[in-house]
């Protein structure tokens, strides 16, 4: 679902459709444009996404190119129609003036190549490459995005933050509109003439952020929703099948398209996709998302630690060579798998659960190490404990054996 209430209904065919989103700076249109994409991921879809600010970092399983980084636009296009490999065109760093010409290639040869199947193309910031009155490289190729027939299932989103910039074709032949707060004289204007209601914009110019006045979505009348947290005219021979990417063939050709290495600073030929210094020190995200991950994860082995010290201290393996302490710790790491998979569970709480029973499984694993250790006797140098220690958070030899009998009595 893309709005909190589940009121919009979005399936295949959506994506090989046309729509617009359109709200001013601040208001997520490209947040909703992401949600979308989210949406689309879970069925299948397939994206190639033209992101001229770098609004659409950390989708999961694509990957970026910047586009200065290609050697052939051409080539890129037709690998990408072929592959269809989920991928976002990082526009930023190319020049203002290079970016339509580069995207005529690009998509020319993408449509040129198509495989018959649905397909989305989502272009941030359209109106700088398809504006009202002006001619760019780009502009014939997007309009004619909206105005053919799409029996070859490509489908395009494009987002604006200025409607009244758009080219007026390409805005007249959206099948799905979703429009989110506009205060400008001209972008009101430009709203009004397509929208059945023109009392209606009264409500768009109230809008709050995150709020989208929804038309089209096979709705009997358009409505407003509050777009979820982030996680064409339909012919009747257009296509209901979503391709499957084709890895190998993506992997087997991308090296030759894109640079791996910085070069000329001319088109099609610089930079390799992310710079080493990005690819090696971790983004503000990044780093949280690592450091929760290992904050769960050492939350297992510190819980199978815990219990597994109070079993060893309190209770008596019943199997040979079996410590208690590695009993507890498996028991542990079964109780936090199986809450991971089968009890109904928020997102956030199950993946505490997933990686707390990684964290114990390794502690699990450890502890194993060091029954194996203790039952066949063999001295093994204190380096190689502190290994085993630190890389499963399992304690020593002497923490992995039953505690000893002290009584020394029968001596007297």
């Amino acid at each position: 679902m893309i709005d909190t209430k589940n009121i919009i209904k979005i399936d295949s065919k959506y994506f090989g459709e046309t729509s617009i989103i359109l709200a001013k700076r601040g208001f997520g249109k490209s947040y909703t444009a992401r949600v979308i994409i989210e949406d689309g991921l879970k069925i299948g879809a397939t994206f190639l996404v033209i992101d001229p600010q770098d609004a659409y970092l950390n989708l999961e399983g694509f990957d970026y190119i910047d586009a200065e980084s290609v050697k052939s636009a051409s080539n890129l296009g037709i690998l990408l129609s072929q592959s269809h490999k989920n991928v976002v065109i990082r526009m930023k760093r190319m020049k203002i003036q290079d970016q339509p010409i580069f995207l005529k290639v690009l998509l020319d040869n993408y449509k040129r190549h198509i495989t018959k199947g649905i397909q989305t193309i989502v272009i941030d910031e359209i109106h700088k490459y398809a504006p009202e009155g002006e001619k760019t490289a780009a502009k014939d190729t997007i309009r004619g995005m909206f105005q053919e027939n799409r029996s070859d299932g490509l489908g395009a989103i494009v987002v604006t933050q200025r409607i009244s910039r758009l080219d007026k074709t390409i805005l007249s032949q959206a099948d799905h509109l979703v429009i989110g707060k506009v205060t400008s004289f001209r972008d009101k204007e430009s709203i009004k003439n397509y929208i059945d209601d023109p009392k209606e914009l009264d409500k768009i110019v109230k809008l709050k952020i995150g709020e989208f006045y929804m038309y089209g979505f096979d709705l009997e009348t358009p409505v407003t929703v509050n777009i979820r947290k982030s996680l064409s005219q339909h012919s009747g021979g257009s296509p209901k099948n979503l391709l499957n990417e084709d890895k190998s063939l993506y992997s087997k050709y991308i090296g030759n398209i894109v640079k791996k290495h910085k070069g000329d600073n001319k088109m099609g030929a610089v930079s390799e996709v992310v710079d080493t210094t990005k690819s090696i020190i971790p983004s503000m995200d990044s780093f949280k998302s690592l450091s929760l991950m290992g904050m769960k994860m050492s939350l297992g082995a510190a819980t199978s630690g815990m219990v597994g010290t109070l079993a060893n201290n309190y209770i008596k393996s019943p199997i040979p060579y079996v410590s208690s302490r590695t009993l507890a710790a498996g028991v542990t790491t079964i109780v936090f798998y199986a809450g991971y998979k089968k009890i109904p569970l928020g997102a956030g709480v199950k993946d505490v659960l997933k990686y707390a029973a990684a964290g114990s499984s390794a502690f699990t694993v450890g502890s194993i190490l060091f029954d194996v250790i203790a039952a066949v006797n063999v001295n093994i140098p204190p380096l190689a404990q502190s290994m085993i220690q630190f890389g499963t958070g399992a304690g020593g030899i002497a923490a992995a054996q039953t505690k000893a009998d002290t009584n020394t009595n029968f001596a007297a």
